[in-house]
């Protein structure tokens, strides 16, 4: 769970729509991705960043 989700789940809030846009493209990892498991060097070549946001999730690629 994470800190958007819980309110929703006990019934304290109504269900929420993240919207992201990156630039440049970048990686976001979620909070059972490991920074460890990502090739650096190979994004920083395509230009791109990795974050890590707050809400969790899994991993995806984030572009345009």
């Amino acid at each position: 769970m994470n800190l958007f989700v819980e309110p929703y789940h006990r019934g304290e809030s109504l269900p929420t729509l993240r919207l992201y846009a990156w630039k440049p493209a970048c990686l976001s990892l979620g909070h059972a991705s490991a920074f460890a498991d990502v090739d650096m060097e190979r994004l920083k070549a395509k230009g791109m960043d990795v974050v890590r946001p707050c809400d969790g999730g899994r991993a995806n690629l984030a572009y345009g």
